[in-house]
C-alpha cells in the first residue's frame, strides 16, 4: 500500500459526532490488487512515535471522549445475540451482565500494535506448539491473513 500523510478532519460514527479535526491519516493512492480497495487508513493502533498519537488519543485530547479506550464485541457467526461492535471511548458494560459470557483483557507486548502473548497454537486439541519462549500474536482486523514466523510455520 502507497500513499501520502495528510491532515484532515476525519469522521467515523458522524452521527455520534466522533470526528478528530487535524488527524494526520494515509491517503491511499495505490495498492495491490488483492487487497480490499479503501482510500485512506486510520486505524486503531496504540500511539506510535512514528506515526503520531492514535485516532483515539486525537479524540481523548480533542475531548470528544473521555477515556483513551475502545471495547471489540466479535459475535460469533450464525449467533443473533452477540453482535460485532465496536465502542469508541470505552467499552459495553452490558457485557458484564451476563455471566455466560465471557470477557477476556489481554495486555499488549508491542507497544506500537496490538500484539499479545501467544502461550500455545491449537489445530483441533493438537497443540502445535507450548514454549516459554514469548511470542506474540497480532491482532489485526484489516488482513485476511494469519503471519506466522518461519520457525513457527515449521512447528504448524
Amino acid at each position: 500500500m502507497k500513499g501520502d500523510d495528510v491532515l484532515d478532519t476525519v469522521c467515523i460514527f458522524k452521527k455520534d459526532g466522533l470526528c478528530a479535526k487535524s488527524f494526520k491519516f494515509l491517503a491511499v493512492s495505490k495498492m495491490d490488487p488483492s487487497m480490499l480497495d479503501i482510500d485512506g487508513g486510520i486505524g486503531l493502533a496504540p500511539d506510535d512515535l512514528a506515526n503520531g498519537p492514535s485516532f483515539i488519543a486525537t479524540l481523548q485530547d480533542q475531548t470528544i471522549i473521555s477515556e483513551k479506550k475502545f471495547g471489540l464485541i466479535i459475535g460469533p457467526k450464525n449467533q443473533s445475540d452477540i453482535k460485532s461492535t465496536i465502542t469508541i471511548g470505552g467499552y459495553d458494560e452490558t457485557m458484564f451482565k451476563d455471566e455466560s459470557k465471557v470477557i477476556n483483557w489481554y495486555p499488549i507486548v508491542n507497544q506500537a500494535r496490538w500484539e499479545i502473548a501467544l502461550q500455545d497454537l491449537k489445530m483441533g486439541n493438537k497443540s502445535i506448539y507450548t514454549s516459554s519462549k514469548k511470542r506474540g500474536a497480532v491482532l489485526d482486523s484489516f488482513f485476511p491473513y494469519i503471519a506466522i514466523s518461519p520457525s513457527d510455520f515449521v512447528a504448524f
